[in-house]
């Protein structure tokens, strides 16, 4: 086994379970919480997804654009529901 397939191994050990616990998160968060304006729960994931897709693209030279969700879907969730 090359270094690279040690280190794919060793990466997926830890990157597997972390993917699991961020699904797990998403899951079991109340919807109230979710959109609570003050708590802004939806950034950390928003910002753990997003970082994750920075991260692992293919082409490293190649322009990261963050998702594009058919609208400013953060300024939605900013706004607080009264």
């Amino acid at each position: 086994m090359s270094m690279n397939d040690k280190m794919v191994v060793v990466l997926r050990r830890q990157f597997e379970p972390t993917v699991e616990m961020l699904k797990n998160l998403i899951g079991v968060c109340p919807d109230d919480f979710w959109m609570d304006a003050k708590q802004k729960y939806w950034k950390h994931i928003f910002h753990a997804t997003t970082s994750m897709k920075f991260w692992f693209r293919q082409q490293k030279d190649e322009e990261f654009k963050i998702p594009d969700f058919g609208k400013d879907v953060t300024e939605d969730l900013d706004k607080e529901v009264l």
